[in-house]
C-alpha cells in the first residue's frame, strides 16, 4: 500500500539507513547532498553528476555551461572538507558512464534526481537495483509525468512511467510519495524491496 505523506525533505530522508553508504544521482548545487549527509550520517556518499549541459533541446533553462559550472563550484564549497577526507566522492560524468564503475551492493541507499526521461530514469533505477544492498532503499525526485503536471511539460518526461515499469519487472515496490508544500511542484518517491 502506497503511503502519501506531507513530509519535508529531511523528514522523508529519516527512513534511509544511518551511518551507511549512499549515492545521489543528479547533484546540481550540492544542497540536497548536504542534507542527505546531515540526516543520514553517511560514512561515504557518491555524487554522480556531469556538471555539463545535457544537450537535450528545451530541457531546462538551467541547462547551460554557466549554471553547471556554478553548480560544481557550489557543491565543492558546501562539501569541501568531506570531499577532501574522501567521505564524499565526486563522480563527474553522466550516470551511464559513472554507475557501471560502482561495485555491486556497495550502497545502503540511493537518491535519483538525474535525467528525467523514462529510458534514462529506468536505466538509473536498474543500476541502483545492482548497486543498492539487499534491504536498502531507493528514493527519487520529480515523481511526475506530462499527464500529471505541467511542470513535466516535455513529452519525454517519464519518472512515473519508469518507476512503474521498474517495479513491475523486479522485486521493488513504491511505498511512499512525499508531497509536502516543499514538494508542491515535484513530489519524491520511495521504493523498497518486496518482503
Amino acid at each position: 500500500m502506497i503511503q502519501l505523506t506531507r513530509k519535508t525533505r529531511a523528514q522523508f530522508y529519516e527512513a534511509l539507513p544511518k551511518n551507511g553508504v549512499g549515492l545521489e544521482i543528479g547533484v546540481q548545487f550540492g544542497e540536497n547532498a548536504e542534507t542527505l549527509l546531515r540526516v543520514t550520517g553517511a560514512t561515504k556518499l557518491y555524487l554522480v553528476d556531469p556538471w555539463e549541459p545535457s544537450g537535450l533541446p528545451n530541457w531546462s533553462a538551467h541547462d547551460t555551461p554557466e549554471e553547471h559550472s556554478k553548480g560544481l563550484a557550489q557543491t565543492k564549497e558546501r562539501l569541501g572538507p568531506d570531499i577532501e577526507s574522501g567521505r564524499v566522492v565526486l563522480c563527474r560524468g553522466f550516470s551511464k558512464d559513472q554507475l557501471p564503475l560502482l561495485p555491486d551492493h556497495c550502497c545502503d541507499w540511493a537518491y535519483i534526481d538525474g535525467d528525467h526521461r523514462k529510458d534514462a530514469c529506468l536505466y538509473d533505477l536498474t543500476e541502483c537495483n545492482r548497486i543498492v544492498k539487499p534491504g536498502g532503499i531507493i528514493m527519487g525526485h520529480d515523481y511526475l509525468s506530462p499527464k500529471t503536471s505541467k511542470f513535466a511539460r516535455i513529452s519525454e518526461f517519464g519518472v512515473i512511467d519508469a518507476v512503474q515499469h521498474f517495479c513491475a519487472g523486479l522485486d521493488w515496490q513504491l511505498v511512499e510519495i512525499a508531497s509536502s508544500p516543499e514538494y508542491q511542484i515535484a513530489p519524491s518517491f520511495m521504493l523498497k524491496r518486496r518482503a
